[in-house]
């Protein structure tokens, strides 16, 4: 076997062939490709390459996405902290159930003095007004406790059995409302609901729901004008207030039957 004398020496491309055959890098070419690959990497602008590769988004597009971003935002928003309330109409008196009380009187006469003024505190068999009848003086009493509302009388008036003196307000009237309801709204009621006034500030909670009655009974009840030729019946309701108020006093309430936010809503829907 010959030791290589008298062969021509190989040259750098015959040594780069064989080593690649048998798969060998030479070492001054990995040498070579780590020095050359940071030189390579600094001459690349990456910048001007992302610029190609990219279709280019004038200034104007980005102002207007980023604006509409924005108004989403801002509505969104909105909606989060916005609420949505929903509530029925209610004309009310600050009174307490069982609602308004009669003093009547039990003789036939002429009505010869009252004995008590409008806001004055009664209990029962208190003396109201006195009477001259056929069998001389009698004294009209209240049956009931509570708050002196209305005199219905005059001295010198005549008087029937029966026939209306004044009108009490229950005692704990001042810290009550009753509110009267058309009937197909009061389906909608439940214990526990808020109610609050016309300009939105809280009244109190709903603590009870009587059945529906006439009208005419519910005046009886509550003295509120309630007027609806197409539904006749009405349903007084009864809130517990959040603070005293004057007894008698007329109000105009909403029962909030649904609170929740804008965002909730449309979810729910």
């Amino acid at each position: 076997m010959s030791d290589g004398a008298g062969l021509p020496p190989r040259s750098a491309q015959d040594i780069e062939a064989a080593t690649g055959a048998v798969g060998v890098q030479p070492t001054s070419e990995r040498t070579g490709s780590q020095l050359f690959r940071p030189r390579a990497l600094a001459q690349i602008d990456v910048a001007a390459e992302l610029d190609n590769q990219l279709p280019l988004v004038p200034r104007r597009s980005w102002l207007l996405l980023l604006g509409a971003g924005a108004i989403v935002i801002a509505f969104l928003a909105w909606c989060a902290f916005t609420p949505s309330v929903e509530y029925i109409e209610a004309q009310g008196r600050v009174l307490a159930p069982p609602g308004l009380l009669q003093v009547a009187s039990e003789s036939l006469g002429t009505v010869q003095e009252i004995l008590v003024p409008p806001g004055a505190s009664v209990i029962p068999n208190s003396p109201v007004a006195t009477l001259t009848t056929a069998r001389g003086r009698a004294t009209a009493r209240s049956v009931d406790a509570g708050i002196v509302w209305q005199i219905a009388v005059e001295p010198g008036d005549p008087i029937a059995v029966g026939q209306r003196l004044a009108t009490l307000l229950p005692p704990e009237s001042r810290n009550y409302a009753t509110l009267a309801v058309p009937e197909p709204e009061a389906v909608d009621v439940r214990v526990g609901m808020s109610a609050v006034g016309a300009d939105s500030h809280p009244l109190g909670a709903v603590t009870a729901i009587q059945s529906p009655v006439l009208q005419e009974r519910a005046r009886e009840q509550s003295a509120l004008e309630i007027v609806s030729e197409s539904q006749p019946n009405v349903v007084l309701v009864t809130v517990r207030l959040d603070s005293p108020m004057r007894p008698g006093t007329l109000l105009q309430a909403r029962i909030v039957t649904s609170a929740s936010t804008v965002l909730r809503r449309i979810l729910g829907s």
